[in-house]
């Protein structure tokens, strides 16, 4: 085939391959803007995310900072309110415990001094109880007697003297305890002047023990008692003779 013939195949060829070539390039580049714009879209969604993500971001540490503070205070608060209420415990157990001491060495004084005034008592009456049994051996029985009658007789003596005073009493009985019975002159004394200081008809009820009463009489007239014993005598003036002693 001669040139001629070939080129304008050749020419044709050509033109159709530019053709061919500028629609694939128009193509390709219509798909190519649509790419590059939603790559662009793309990009923008996710820094727009990234950007709202951040503020969240921002916002959530700003509030764990915010509770964290909180909490610290909080914590802080309650560390001084334990502190405050673990002294305030420890200064209540101190006071409460010098307060049980104070009642410790207090019961303790207390239970010396009765155990000291029980002792003094007890060694009251044993002297007492010696003397009067020194007495019962050295004395007779007359000689028993007459101090008998004696300390009995100053007893209705010293109620006739006050017998102003008045005494209150129920059932009208006098109970009259001594070491031997009454003689009638006294027994009918006692009972005018009882009657007198009760403003009524007053019941002598005599009692005797000897081993109880070595002379005069122990009366007990409703709540009121008279002690006229002899052992009384002796412990008034044991106690005149102990103030007297050099302390």
């Amino acid at each position: 085939m001669e040139l001629a013939q070939i080129l304008p195949l050749v020419v044709g060829f050509v033109i159709l391959s530019l053709i061919i070539l500028l629609v694939i390039r128009k193509v390709l580049g219509t798909h190519a803007d649509v790419a590059v714009r939603r790559l662009q879209k793309l990009n923008e969604e996710n820094l727009r995310r990234e950007v709202e993500l951040k503020r969240k971001l921002d916002e959530a540490e700003a509030a764990y900072k915010k509770k964290l503070a909180e909490a610290e205070k909080e914590a802080q608060i309650l560390k001084e309110k334990i502190q405050k209420e673990a002294l305030e415990l420890k200064d209540k157990i101190l006071r409460k415990a010098e307060q049980e001491k104070q009642e410790i060495i207090t019961e303790a004084k207390e239970e010396a001094e009765n155990l000291k005034t029980a002792s003094a008592k007890g060694m009251e009456l044993k002297v007492i109880n010696t003397a009067e049994d020194i007495l019962r051996l050295i004395l007779t029985e007359e000689l028993t007697a007459q101090i008998n009658n004696y300390f009995t007789d100053l007893v209705i003596e010293q109620l006739s003297r006050s017998g102003s005073q008045k005494i209150e009493t129920q059932d009208g009985l006098a109970e009259v305890t001594g070491s031997r019975s009454l003689t009638p002159e006294q027994k009918k004394k006692l009972t005018d002047i009882l009657s007198d200081c009760t403003g009524k008809k007053i019941t002598v009820v005599e009692k005797n023990d000897e081993n109880r009463h070595l002379a005069g009489i122990y009366i007990k007239l409703g709540d009121v008692v008279i002690d006229g014993t002899l052992s009384n005598r002796l412990k008034h003036i044991l106690s005149q003779y102990k103030e007297h002693l050099p302390k």
